[in-house]
């Protein structure tokens, strides 16, 4: 008789017992895995965009909303950024909670030229921008989405604009 001979159906270990004993185990190994660095669970690459202080006091007919939006290659390979005309390469628009569109980044004229860049593995690319929130769309102190596309990844982060102070 084997030493594990418990853990074959009929050996002594209920099979019930026997496959939470073995997932327990694959969970500890599988973290242990994580926690070593043996295995990557981030996003391939990540999109992210901190909103920067808003100005406080009587709001105008725009709000200038300043933005760092950076995109990270967390991979093994460089990244190849693409975009058809520079106009494109940062994008953006708000939305309520229902989804609905609000505003959006106004057309511009734009030089019809494929725009192509590369990101080196391990590394990130930032960049500020200020976007102009026309206060006639929104409400000060409500909840919406600002959603940003920057060389073809995409975003979604909470915008709250903050209600006059009287």
């Amino acid at each position: 008789m084997s030493k594990f001979s418990f853990l074959k159906p009929g050996g002594g270990m209920p099979p019930m017992v026997a496959s939470t004993v073995f997932i327990f185990l694959a969970v500890i190994g599988l973290y242990a895995a994580v926690q070593q660095g043996v295995i990557d669970l981030s996003d391939p690459v990540e999109l992210s965009v901190e909103i920067g202080e808003l100005p406080a006091g009587p709001l105008g007919d725009t709000v200038p909303v300043p933005l760092t939006v950076r995109l990270t290659n967390n991979q093994d390979e460089a990244l190849a950024l693409t975009a058809p005309d520079p106009c494109k390469v940062f994008r953006w628009l708000v939305l309520n909670p229902n989804k609905e569109f609000i505003q959006s980044k106004p057309p511009e004229p734009c030089a019809s030229v494929v725009m192509q860049g590369r990101l080196d593995p391990r590394t990130y690319l930032e960049e500020d921008y200020t976007i102009d929130i026309d206060t006639r769309r929104v409400r000060p102190g409500f909840s919406y989405v600002l959603m940003v596309r920057y060389w073809g990844h995409e975003t979604r982060v909470p915008l709250i604009l903050a209600a006059p102070v009287s």
